[in-house]
C-alpha cells in the first residue's frame, strides 16, 4: 500500500507541478496540537529509542539473475508463489523448522479495503520444502508436482483474501472490540496458541508489477526481535529481495545467501532437472 501511495504522489507531482497558492484559495489555519507532560515526556523519549533501534537493525540484499517473472508465467505458476515457497525451504533449510508467515495481501476491491493477511506457510509448502532436502527420497516429478501444488494453494489462498476471505482481520477486529469492554478477555485471546499464530518470525511484502517503474526495491522491516522483514520482487528476468533484521534475531545474510542456492535448485527442479546426487542401487 506504501509503495503503491509512493508511485501515486510521484505521478501527480509530474504532472501537476506546484506552483503556488492561488490568490482566492481557501483560508489556511494553523493547528497547535495542545500536548500533556506526559506526552512530552514520551516525545523527548523518541530519539533515544529510535537511535538504539538503528543501531540493531540491519538489511540485506540479493539478486538472482537465473530467472525472472516471464519464466515462471511460462509454465503456467504463479510468480509469487514461487517466491513465497524460496522463502519457506531457506528458513526450513537453516533453522528446521516452519514458522508463522505474513504476506501482505490488499483488499483494494473493496471501497475502504486495505489488506489481509496471507499466510504462505502451508501444508503444502512444508511438504515441499522437506522434498528439497539433499538426503530426501522424493525424484524430479513428485518435486515438480510438490511446487506445483503450492502454487495452487497459494493462489488459492489470495484470491480468499483479496476476497475478504482471510480470518486475521475478522479476529482483529474481534480482539479490538474484547479489549473495550469490561470483563475477563475471552478464553481464544489468551491462549497460548494465538500468541504464537501471531508471531510472524517472516513478515514479507512483494511489490506489484506495476510499480517496477518507480521502485526498485522497498524495505519491510520485522515485527518481532527473532524475525525477518523481507522485501521482494520479480522482475521479467530476474528476482531481487532484500532481508532485515534485528543483530542477535534471525541471520539476515545468511538468509539471502540461502536463498540464492534455493532458487537455483527450484530452478532445476523447473526445468525437469534434479540437484540431488544420484542415488546408488
Amino acid at each position: 500500500s506504501m509503495m503503491q501511495y509512493a508511485k501515486e504522489v510521484y505521478v501527480d507531482s509530474a504532472n501537476q507541478v506546484f506552483t503556488g497558492l492561488p490568490t482566492e484559495s481557501a483560508p489556511v489555519k494553523r493547528l497547535d496540537p495542545v500536548l500533556t507532560e506526559d506526552h512530552k515526556l514520551k516525545l523527548m523519549a523518541v530519539p533515544d529509542t529510535f537511535d538504539e533501534l538503528k543501531k540493531s537493525f540491519t538489511i540485506d540484499e540479493m539478486k538472482f539473475d537465473g530467472f525472472g517473472r516471464n519464466y515462471i508465467d511460462g509454465l503456467k505458476l504463479s510468480s509469487d508463489s514461487i517466491c513465497q515457497l524460496a522463502f519457506q525451504i531457506t528458513y526450513w533449510r537453516m533453522a528446521r523448522q516452519f514458522v508463522g508467515t505474513y504476506e501482505s495481501g490488499s483488499t483494494a476491491f473493496f471501497k475502504y479495503g486495505r489488506t489481509e493477511t496471507i499466510r504462505s506457510c502451508t501444508l503444502e509448502t512444508a511438504k515441499c520444502s522437506r522434498s528439497f532436502d539433499l538426503d530426501d527420497l522424493a525424484g524430479e516429478d513428485e518435486m515438480l508436482a510438490l511446487v506445483r501444488a503450492c502454487s495452487e494453494k497459494h493462489r488459492l489462498l489470495s484470491r480468499e483474501a483479496a476476497a475478504g476471505q482471510g480470518f486475521d482481520r475478522h479476529l482483529l477486529a474481534l480482539w479490538d472490540l474484547n479489549q473495550r469492554q469490561e470483563g475477563k478477555p475471552l478464553p481464544v485471546f489468551t491462549d497460548p496458541n494465538f500468541a504464537r499464530l501471531n508471531h510472524f518470525i517472516l513478515s514479507t511484502s512483494g511489490l506489484h508489477p506495476a510499480i517496477d517503474k518507480f521502485i526498485s526495491l522497498g524495505g519491510f522491516g520485522p515485527v518481532v526481535r527473532d524475525g525477518l522483514g523481507i522485501t521482494y520482487r520479480a522482475c521479467d528476468t530476474f528476482i531481487i529481495a532484500q532481508a532485515s533484521s534485528y543483530q542477535g534475531g534471525a541471520d539476515g545474510a545468511g538468509f539471502m545467501e540461502e536463498l540464492g542456492k534455493v532458487l537455483d535448485h527450484l530452478k532445476i527442479v523447473l526445468s525437469g532437472g534434479s540437484f540431488k546426487a544420484p542415488r546408488s542401487v
